[in-house]
């Protein structure tokens, strides 16, 4: 599913947070590599400059300093051809599901018809089809954040960026929703950049796990996570699985 493309480079990249209350040193020097169709976590503390970090690959801040190319590109701001997703849904409420999916065509300036029953057809892999006219009011909060990751896919992303999707949600739905967003990946292939808290997680997704330290956020260590895949629960039962989960938090004095 890797190969020798890089959807991301990331190279000595800096960010200062400079407020009346003087500077905060958010990242320091990040070096990382996104391959196409690859899936890289990023993990570490609060306040490690994660989310920053993935902001800055998506165009919504600015770097202080270093280099961020998007598919071989500088990255100046949000580009089409990047889907992101944060831990709320950020789907409004007086707009049904469906029209909440249809929205990026209006941003976009694309013909929505186009897009219909892509979106219809999303919504049935997720098991929401029948509630494509539902308000999101009538919707579970997991059922909301599939809805959002439907909308992301809709425009067939080659970067998908993924702040945290699934921190607001039980343990049980969000085990499910781990496996729907591999279940998505396979079928669409775009290269995923995830961030979490949670290191079971993100070994459990991800062919690259990069370890970041306390703020100002720095790369402490990238590892490469070598287990089969497609990857099922019990994979969390086995031996491989625990010693790359005790490695990373080992790193992170955890």
């Amino acid at each position: 599913m890797v190969n020798n493309h890089q959807a991301v480079t990331v190279r000595e990249l800096s960010k200062v947070y400079v407020g009346r209350q003087g500077s905060v040193e958010a990242l320091r020097e990040a070096t990382l590599d996104v391959p196409s169709g690859s899936f890289v976590s990023l993990v570490g503390p609060s306040g490690c400059g994660k989310s920053t970090l993935l902001k800055i690959i998506g165009g919504l801040i600015t770097k202080t300093a270093g280099t961020v190319l998007v598919d071989g590109r500088e990255v100046t701001g949000p580009q089409s051809g990047v889907g992101i997703m944060f831990q709320t849904p950020v789907l409004f409420p007086w707009r049904t599901i469906l029209q909440n999916l249809l929205l990026p065509t209006e941003v976009y300036g694309l013909k929505k018809e186009d897009y219909v029953d892509k979106c219809l057809k999303l919504l049935d892999m997720t098991g929401l089809s029948q509630f494509s006219k539902a308000y999101p009011r009538e919707l579970s909060g997991g059922m909301q954040q599939r809805a959002a990751l439907c909308r992301v896919l809709a425009y067939d992303p080659e970067l998908l960026l993924l702040d945290e999707p699934f921190g607001a949600l039980d343990e049980f739905t969000r085990e499910r929703m781990n496996l729907e967003v591999l279940r998505m990946w396979h079928l669409n292939n775009p290269a995923i950049v995830f961030v979490t808290h949670n290191v079971g997680e993100a070994v459990f997704l991800s062919d690259t796990v990069c370890v970041m330290t306390p703020c100002p956020g720095c790369v402490a260590k990238i590892i490469e996570i070598d287990l089969p895949r497609p990857r099922e629960v019990t994979l969390m039962k086995t031996r491989r699985y625990a010693d790359y989960v005790f490695e990373i938090r080992e790193i992170l004095g955890v």
